[in-house]
């Protein structure tokens, strides 16, 4: 194996402080150990002028978008490859790189510390002299079936269009620019434009479905709208899919009986669904009566009475959670947490504390989590947990009857209110 020299340097974003771009040079000259005059003309790369308004963080924040995906920019230079971040990181490796969109990921990952999935996106092509900010609301008006001149508005609050299409264009001569990418947030979707013009779209939602990842459903609904959601989640799959499920349903407050009552579709012969229930009355009496049997034959074990035991036998088990139901992606595995109110009214128990290590062993079996709680979506306990999950979802009553609205926290995007349907 390879082994690559990688720099990091840091740049600031104060007005009074040097632009991204000569920052750059700097960090290039310390690089290959010579002055900056001797370098190749940065501008033969890249506009300058175009990357300081796209990647400079002051410039960005004011736009008041703020995801956890931040606009990044991948090129060669110099024979070296430059990465970029909104954050206000430069990557430089010791060679060139060009995106490759053969594979799931479009920009390389020689890179220490990026990020790739295993979705496969959607690719649109464009001529290369094309406005790239027109080309990208239409790729996504595309898939999202929106009205593309809201959503080039939406994009200008989100990216300098202009910059972004003068980044990778010919110099004032013709001449080509080097091979690279720049990537973003928008309406959900990790947007990759390349330097040829090639636009990639990956779905934060579709990513999360196929990699695993942990979901918080609030709202300050009735139970039975909450009854509906959980269904609707539970029958959330490909009905064409020949794939086998694995359901682990952990009871903290309910008993088994109620999911039975919950009008989600019957399992396939191949499925396996585990109830873990916290051992109180209640949940005490269901089981006597129905001798650890579920309606669809699961199997039902009752922990003991402290929350922690219960939490423990969920991670185990998931931990334990045969490969064949991982391996399929697409939430093969998937955990339902009935309510975390009993989390919220102990003041014994730190939820935030009691969660994670919850949060964590469902990333690490690549499973999707469900965690339910009904109460105002303002409430300080929401703001302690949403930053710990992947999305949010937000369930309402309204005229037109129980409505949802995702928020998807790697892209900071948040849908329209849309209905529940099961």
């Amino acid at each position: 194996m390879n082994q690559h020299r990688i720099s990091r340097f840091y740049f600031e974003s104060d007005r009074e402080a040097h632009s991204l771009s000569t920052q750059l040079i700097t960090a290039m000259g310390s690089v290959l150990d010579t002055t900056p005059a001797d370098l190749p003309p940065l501008y033969d790369a890249v506009d300058p002028d175009a990357l300081d308004t796209l990647l400079t963080p002051s410039l960005q924040s004011e736009s008041g978008v703020s995801p956890e995906y931040p606009t990044e920019l991948v090129f060669s230079w110099c024979e070296h490859g430059v990465r970029i971040r909104e954050t206000g990181e430069i990557t430089i490796i010791d060679q060139p790189v060009t995106p490759s969109l053969d594979s799931d990921s479009p920009l390389p990952d020689m890179f220490a510390g990026t990020s790739g999935d295993d979705t496969p996106p959607a690719h649109h092509t464009c001529a290369q002299t094309r406005d790239l900010a027109t080309a990208v609301v239409v790729a996504v008006a595309d898939i999202v079936d929106s009205n593309p001149t809201t959503l080039r508005e939406r994009l200008s609050d989100r990216i300098d269009p202009e910059a972004l299409t003068a980044l990778f264009t010919p110099t004032h001569d013709g001449t080509l620019r080097a091979a690279g990418a720049v990537s973003f947030a928008f309406e959900g979707y990790v947007v990759t434009v390349t330097s040829t013009g090639v636009i990639t779209l990956v779905s934060e939602l579709e990513q999360l479905k196929e990699d695993g990842g942990n979901i918080l459903v609030i709202g300050d609904v009735p139970n039975s709208v909450f009854d509906m959601t959980r269904a609707f989640l539970r029958g959330d799959s490909d009905p064409e899919s020949k794939l086998d499920r694995h359901e682990l349903i952990a009871l903290l407050e309910g008993s088994p009986t109620d999911t039975q009552h919950q009008r989600a579709p019957a399992p396939t012969p191949g499925d396996q669904v585990e109830i873990l229930t916290h051992r109180n009355r209640a949940t005490v009496r269901s089981i006597a009566s129905s001798e650890n049997t579920h309606e669809y034959g699961a199997h039902i074990s009752s922990i003991s009475d402290e929350l922690a035991d219960l939490r423990t036998a969920v991670i185990q088990t998931l931990a334990n959670t045969d490969p064949d139901y991982t391996d399929h992606g697409k939430g093969g595995c998937r955990l339902y947490v009935d309510s975390l109110r009993p989390l919220i009214t102990d003041t014994a128990i730190d939820e935030r504390d009691f969660l994670i290590p919850l949060f964590q062993a469902v990333s690490g079996a690549d499973a999707v989590g469900y965690y339910f709680l009904q109460t105002d979506p303002d409430a300080a306990c929401v703001d302690t947990l949403k930053s710990e999950v992947d999305a949010v979802i937000e369930l309402r009553v309204s005229l037109r009857g129980p409505e949802q609205r995702w928020h998807l926290q790697q892209t900071g995007y948040t849908t329209e209110w849309f209905a529940l349907e099961h």
